[in-house]
């Protein structure tokens, strides 16, 4: 408490939140909603950091969303994965907006693209234009909120990027308000032992006590070896009670003195892997607890940090007391603060002898194991790491899901299988937490299965025998659809998943939307394929390993 009264002064001198200059930007909301958001810039997703915002819908989708400037569109994208069905325009300001997981385009938008897609014979596309080919104004119908590709549940992902560089910003810098009057929250404090070589790290835990609704205190922190400090902690929004938010900025002061800070303004994407040694990846696969880290992981490339000296790791040189402050922000500059004081002590231990294989980022591997091998390519790790390999007849054991990758890396397994049908049928797949096996696309080349993943764990050789499921939902042979507006169809595959699928009416081919989520495939009858009188439906579904299922069905139809 003493620490955090004499730097009171001081910390009110670094309360002025940087903001891009955004004076001559007068953008409005992409969407006519208040700004509830589900998820904030700079958040740690399992492939990226959070590039936009998430802006809630009411759990509904069909809202209307609009373009927050003139400009011209760039770019439209659609798949059944990522950001589903995205919007890019360019402002010819530097600025670029992104609009994803849409419903719908609007009816300009979504007549091109439908062609496109007709033409291409595919639901997933991609085309790009030129500035000027496709023009909006400020507050132009681009499209209609949805719940498309990776997306959990009916949302607007937005973002706003440098045009040139392509690199998020953070939309908040352009005066977008909402409602937030919460602090954020710290749970617990995490120290890590920076000083072995390999990381096989069991950060301690220190429980926290919090004062008020502002200050936190912890523990004396002692220590006889280089450490860094890490959080568990989050910001909740007035409005969401639900959501556990990231943080916007986070300061570290070493008696007064900023030993560490960040700030979510913007992010490099070409930066964005190295998420993965900004939060324990350890603790989150094994336990599920997001911690983060208060200082500048070793090996790591994330320009939105502070490059002072100490780069926030405590060395076992230091062992005088000392008081330290973290001082943790959202983007209302709604505060909350941790105090506890750390004291270093002389240390003598020495380096475990290493268990398992070394493996050493700046070089190659190649580790055989009796009918199996394991390739790792330069920089596949971000550390030095030492890994656990055992094989034992068509199972590899790759240590566990511990240690973050920078790289997928090559398993193969080598065995003879005389029929073609088991071999075709035969793939890599990989077992998860739950002891489910999930798969992994397989190439065979004679006796060798080969796959690239980016964990570890334990692969299996396994075999997926079971045919696809085709189940029409609203019609069925010789109905009359004339009143319905769609055709809709189950497709599904428990194991290796569907790999295509491919609708004929009337031997052309027809559009059919697919949301994985809900393994569902549907035809808008208003496309025009389906004629008046009887129409034959034939539907092929293959999946990961080839096996294929066909269905065919007749239904009339009178305009």
């Amino acid at each position: 408490m003493r620490f955090l009264k004499k730097s009171f002064l001081l910390l009110c001198l670094f309360s002025i939140l940087f903001r891009l200059n955004s004076q001559e930007y007068n953008l409005n909301l992409p969407i006519d909603l208040p700004l509830n958001l589900s998820g904030t810039f700079g958040e740690f997703r399992s492939s990226h950091f959070h590039y936009g915002l998430d802006i809630t819908t009411n759990k509904k989708s069909g809202y209307e969303v609009y373009s927050i400037d003139s400009g011209s569109i760039i770019r439209v994208r659609v798949s059944t994965s990522g950001y589903g069905k995205a919007v890019y325009i360019d402002h010819s300001n530097g600025l670029t907006s992104v609009y994803a997981h849409l419903k719908e385009f609007s009816p300009k938008i979504q007549e091109y693209i439908k062609a496109q897609q007709y033409l291409n014979k595919s639901y997933n596309i991609q085309k790009f234009f030129n500035v000027g080919d496709l023009v909006v104004n400020k507050g132009d119908l681009i499209g209609y909120s949805g719940n498309t590709g990776g997306s959990s549940g009916p949302h607007l992902h937005f973002e706003i990027r440098d045009t040139k560089s392509q690199n998020p910003i953070n939309p908040l810098s352009f005066k977008y308000k909402y409602e937030d009057i919460k602090r954020p929250v710290i749970r617990s404090l995490y120290v890590f032992d920076e000083t072995n070589s390999f990381k096989k790290n069991n950060p301690k835990r220190y429980p926290i006590k919090k004062i008020n609704d502002s200050i936190y205190e912890s523990e004396k922190v002692i220590y006889n070896n280089n450490i860094g400090i890490g959080l568990e902690v989050y910001d909740r929004q007035s409005s969401n009670n639900y959501n556990r938010n990231g943080i916007y900025e986070i300061r570290m002061y070493l008696d007064s003195i900023l030993s560490f800070s960040y700030k979510m303004d913007n992010i490099n994407i070409s930066e964005s892997i190295f998420r993965k040694v900004f939060y324990d990846y350890s603790l989150l696969k094994t336990k599920g607890i997001r911690v983060q880290k208060v200082y500048y992981p070793p090996n790591s490339k994330l320009s939105f940090l502070n490059h002072n000296i100490t780069k926030g790791i405590f060395e076992t040189n230091d062992i005088i007391e000392k008081d330290v402050l973290i001082e943790v922000i959202d983007w209302n500059n709604n505060k909350s603060y941790l105090n506890f004081q750390i004291e270093g002590m002389l240390s003598n231990i020495k380096e475990k002898p290493i268990d398992g294989t070394e493996i050493v980022p700046d070089q190659e591997y190649k580790i055989i194991k009796n009918n199996m091998e394991i390739k790792f390519r330069k920089n596949s790790f971000f550390n030095k790491v030492a890994l656990n390999i055992e094989s034992r007849n068509d199972t590899l054991k790759v240590d566990k899901d511990i240690y973050p990758l920078r790289k997928p890396y090559n398993i193969k397994i080598n065995k003879k299988i005389e029929d073609s049908i088991l071999r075709r049928q035969s793939y890599i797949g990989i077992i998860n937490k739950n002891g489910k096996l999930s798969f992994l696309r397989t190439k065979i080349n004679g006796s060798s299965f080969s796959a690239n993943s980016s964990i570890l764990g334990t692969y299996v050789l396994s075999r997926d025998s079971i045919k696809p499921e085709i189940k029409p939902l609203n019609f069925s042979l010789n109905k009359d659809i004339s009143k319905q507006s769609t055709l809709r169809v189950r497709i599904y595959d428990n194991i290796s998943g569907i790999k295509s699928y491919e609708v004929l009416i009337n031997d052309r081919w027809a559009l059919f939307e697919y949301e994985p989520k809900s393994n569902l495939i549907f035809h808008k009858i208003k496309d025009g394929i389906i004629k008046n009188g009887e129409n034959e439906i034939n539907i092929r579904v293959l999946d990961g390993v080839g096996n294929e299922t066909k269905i065919n069905s007749k239904v009339y139809y009178s305009n």
